[in-house]
């Protein structure tokens, strides 16, 4: 398994400074990791093979957007538009 955040992050963090992660972890909000850690799927990578065959289903698309709609982009950098 190869360790993703020196593959994706731009200045990964070799030496940290345990007061620096102190700090951060102050400001995160651990509820939202409880939450996403009991929602979570494990998929036996055996399977996801079999997954991959299943029917695609289409996105639904729409033309605009409400006053409480959230959009969120999740593109990369070099995809999004300016």
């Amino acid at each position: 398994m190869p360790e993703y955040c020196g593959v994706i992050s731009k200045s990964p963090t070799v030496k940290a400074v345990k007061s620096k992660i102190e700090a951060e972890e102050e400001k995160f909000d651990f509820s939202i990791l409880d939450k996403v850690v009991e929602e979570a799927n494990n998929v036996d990578i055996r399977e996801i093979a079999q997954q991959t065959e299943q029917e695609v289903v289409e996105v639904e698309t729409v033309n605009g957007f409400g006053p409480n709609d959230v959009i969120l982009d999740i593109r990369s950098i070099d995809e999004q538009e300016d």
